[in-house]
């Protein structure tokens, strides 16, 4: 069974990287929604970027939230994201997912 990273970057875009196998990962995302936190979830480049959770929730939603990504990155084009591993991904499967990004 592969396993694999989901990193939701903040350049609107989502990449998938092979990972190690480790059955320790429960199968599916982990935490997809940040109702009450951002566990499972890491920044993508932990060296220049923070993750935390955030009360802001992107539909207004009482009682949900989101992940507040914070870039310390002196430098430009260097958006970074946050990263989840992901087991039970099949090769050639269609697979969806999305966010909503807020500047």
């Amino acid at each position: 069974m592969n396993n694999v990273t989901i990193a939701g970057v903040v350049a609107a875009a989502a990449l998938l990287v092979a990972c190690s196998d480790d059955d320790s990962i429960p199968p599916g995302l982990a935490n997809s929604t940040f109702t009450q936190n951002t566990n499972s979830w890491i920044a993508e480049d932990p060296e220049t970027a923070t993750v935390a959770w955030s009360s802001l929730d992107a539909n207004g939603a009482s009682g949900s939230g989101s992940a507040l990504v914070t870039n310390t990155s002196p430098g430009p084009s260097n958006g970074s994201g946050i990263v989840q591993c992901v087991r039970s991904i099949t090769a050639g499967a269609d697979y969806t997912f999305g966010g909503k990004l807020l500047f």
